[in-house]
């Protein structure tokens, strides 16, 4: 044990086991100019010394012109690699306080040091509520892993008066794990309000390249609401991977009709981010709010028989017509789809009450005001549904999201009785946004 009193030493880590030294890090009572500097600064101070015979090894004061050091903390693995992480802050603007690290691999610092996490704000001042430290990966360190990463957490300046802690990792190595993330695409997920959903290119693979000097850490983590992932967490030996499943949940049916569109993090501790687009398409499925016989005579039912396919139907007899041209079984179906549109389906359930009748179905196009008949096919006499899938659905939904379809039944050659009908069970329009 070592005691420093009032120079307050952090994460003691000896290695008499190994090679019979102490790593020491400390940055209170430690004043220093740097050089090139007008003020003295606190710095971070770091030493080994042997325990055998209490020589030092080294002793380092770590610090720049125009910053300040502060709680720094020692970690060692058995391979002789140090990581001293601490927080620093500058004098100048934008110099926010942040938590770094400088690496020591074999008796050699690689680099000036670097940032786990840069500040973004001053944070209040006073006492702040955490000390930093550095930790070795001991799952590393004895399951086989050709290098040990280092995890530490320190504070920094965030908010608009705050601080946080941020958690982050790294290894004494020049090939550290890498996190793939395949497909490279975004998930998208369609159904029609209320649910089912089906999924698109939901099923990820999270993987550690062959050849890599550590395991990685990933996290995935900002995800929507309405998305759920079967596992969220993991660590990956270097050639090894997981797979991770995303599902809408029972959020995604409470959603009006729209399309929803997010991003959900692949993370690493180290500060990586990797992102794939998340996209959930509400339909909907539209019936009609109003009817209007246009030619015709209505016998029997009304709205409430069209919103199901239940053998309850809207039956209309032929009328007149001036012209023979014209249809003497006209009704026009209207409804109102209050977003945008990138797809349609209109359907109609139908049928009539004698044989050589021909049955059209017409869209109104809000650019002409014009009725585009869309199918032509012979009246069928037993329930049929039809679907009409429009090549411009937005040629067909007004800029107020009206939309109104029409039914026209006539007879284009001989029939033998003057009198027909038709019997709709069930009108639809099925909408993509």
């Amino acid at each position: 044990m070592l005691d420093t009193i009032n120079c307050r030493c952090y994460n003691i880590h000896d290695r008499l086991q190994r090679d019979g030294n102490i790593w020491l890090a400390f940055g209170f009572n430690n004043r220093i100019r740097p050089s090139g500097d007008t003020a003295d600064r606190c710095a971070a101070r770091l030493c080994i010394v042997r325990a055998n015979d209490r020589a030092v090894l080294l002793d380092w004061d770590f610090h720049a012109a125009q910053h300040y050091y502060w709680f720094p903390s020692a970690t060692v693995d058995l391979d002789g690699c140090v990581y001293w992480a601490f927080s620093r802050c500058g004098i100048a603007a934008g110099e926010f306080p942040e938590f770094r690290y400088v690496d020591f691999q074999g008796g050699t610092f690689s680099n000036l040091s670097s940032a786990y996490k840069v500040g973004t704000n001053n944070g209040p001042s006073g006492r702040w509520g955490d000390y930093n430290g550095a930790h070795l990966d001991w799952g590393d360190e004895f399951n086989g892993s050709i290098k040990t990463k280092h995890w530490g957490y320190g504070e920094y300046g965030s908010g608009t008066a705050g601080w946080d802690t941020h958690i982050g990792v790294t290894a004494c190595t020049t090939l550290p794990g890498l996190m793939n993330v395949t497909p490279a695409t975004g998930m998208t997920f369609t159904g029609f309000r209320g649910g089912a959903f089906t999924g698109s290119s939901n099923v990820y693979t999270i993987s550690n390249p062959a050849g890599r000097e550590t395991s990685i850490v990933y996290k995935i983590d900002s995800l929507p609401t309405w998305l759920t992932v079967d596992d969220d967490y993991g660590e990956l030996a270097s050639g090894s991977s997981d797979t991770a499943t995303f599902s809408t949940n029972t959020a995604a049916n409470a959603l009006a009709w729209g399309r929803y569109s997010d991003r959900v993090n692949f993370n690493t501790y180290n500060n990586v981010i990797v992102q794939r687009a998340a996209t959930l398409v509400v339909r909907g499925n539209v019936p009609p709010s109003s009817f209007t016989v246009f030619r015709g005579v209505l016998e029997a039912g009304g709205l409430a028989e069209l919103l199901t396919s239940n053998n309850a139907y809207l039956q209309v007899r032929n009328g007149v017509t001036a012209l023979r041209t014209e249809s003497p079984i006209t009704v026009t179906f209207s409804a109102n789809w209050p977003t945008t549109t990138t797809d349609m389906r209109f359907q109609i359930e139908n049928k009539v009450s004698i044989n050589g009748l021909t049955q059209r179905i017409a869209l109104q196009n809000k650019n002409t005001n014009v009725y585009d008949v869309l199918d032509t096919r012979a009246a069928p006499q037993a329930d049929t549904l039809v679907n009409v899938d429009p090549v411009t659905p937005t040629d067909y939904v007004y800029a107020n999201g009206d939309m109104n379809a029409r039914l026209l039944v006539r007879a284009d050659g001989p029939v033998f009785t003057n009198t027909w009908r038709s019997f709709t069970d069930y009108v639809n329009w099925q909408m993509t946004p």
